[in-house]
């Protein structure tokens, strides 16, 4: 997610989701109309859906999202 939107693209502090209480958050981008649901479990995790967005805009967030799952792959 810092790869593709910074940590502090959401609104809830400078931590990002990594800062958030655990609950449901929904965006409506109004520039690109997609629309962001993130669920953050009091474990730390976030699971998240997207949708309704460019091609281009998730492939880049595909990409990012498996180059960071390979770097923490073990070797």
């Amino acid at each position: 997610m810092t790869e593709c939107w910074g940590v502090d693209w959401f609104d809830e502090g400078p931590g990002g989701f990594a800062d958030a209480e655990p609950g449901h958050y929904h965006y409506e981008d109004e520039q690109t109309y997609s629309e962001y649901e993130f669920d953050v479990n009091a474990n730390g995790t976030v699971t998240f859906g997207i949708s309704y967005v460019k091609v281009d805009d998730i492939v880049a967030m595909l990409d990012a999202v498996e180059r960071t799952l390979a770097d923490q792959r073990p070797a």
